[in-house]
């Protein structure tokens, strides 16, 4: 018979804790990144809907007022769950533009980066039927989805009469809404603190264990009582864009 002492076996009980809450916040993660792709996924399609469509392809031709009073209301971004359109010709000048603050409802101006990339030979703009990004992009205002489509008539045809640029503004509300995960809190990290890779961050903290990297996400066990897990999510050039943050309370250990 082989015995253990007391707090030998209290520390493989811990560790084998450990090891299910290490599990478990990882299956978190990656339900936040599928959620938020589904997300990302949606206002795309949402675009597409609003992009091929006669009555935009008229607008981007007459300007007729009576497009932007029926269909770019405050009350139809609210239901559609987005707070930036833009429409930009093929010379890459906004013919309208609407930006609302996710949490106050104001209007705010265009961030600079969109303006950077909708000028002429600005990579957003769609120059093909078939031209179309999507993905999350940094600015000024906060992180962004964003999704660029080709405006084309309700059959999908040419030639394209500019752009549509439509986005929602990923904010910790967002997050924990399309996570749907009862009891724990989802927080946002700036990728400028970070930096591209969070080992360094990680090092200057005063964590129990050794980080752990599981298909890119890195899990940290603070302490008996809390474990932390970080996911990158890049930008549209595949650079870093924001960190997500999960933080749990481990099981309460006998």
């Amino acid at each position: 018979m082989i015995a253990i002492s007391g707090g030998a076996s209290r520390t493989i009980l811990l560790s084998g804790y450990l090891d299910l809450e290490e599990q478990d916040i990882s299956e978190k993660l990656e339900l936040v990144e599928s959620n938020f792709q589904s997300e990302v996924s949606r206002i795309s399609s949402l675009n597409h809907d609003w992009a091929s469509w006669d009555k935009t392809f008229e607008f981007m031709e007459n300007g007729n007022p009576t497009y932007i009073n029926s269909y770019l209301t405050d009350e139809i971004f609210s239901e559609a769950g987005i707070n930036l359109v833009l429409y930009v010709n093929n010379s890459g000048e906004i013919i309208y533009e609407k930006v609302i603050d996710p949490e106050t409802g104001e209007i705010l101006q265009i961030p600079s980066e969109l303006q950077r990339v909708t000028h002429e030979n600005g990579s957003l703009l769609a120059r093909h039927p078939g031209d179309q990004k999507s993905g999350l992009i940094r600015t000024e205002n906060g992180p962004l989805i964003i999704s660029s489509r080709p405006i084309l008539t309700s059959m999908d045809s040419g030639p394209v009469g500019g752009t549509i640029i439509m986005g929602r503004y990923v904010t910790e509300s967002l997050l924990n809404e399309i996570a749907g995960i009862q009891g724990v809190k989802i927080t946002i990290e700036d990728v400028e603190i970070l930096g591209p890779e969070p080992a360094s961050y990680f090092e200057g903290l005063p964590f129990r264990n050794p980080d752990t990297e599981i298909d890119g996400q890195h899990i940290e066990v603070i302490d008996e009582k809390w474990i932390a897990g970080y996911i990158r999510l890049n930008d549209l050039e595949e650079e870093p864009g924001i960190f997500i943050k999960i933080k749990l309370r481990t099981a309460t250990l006998p």
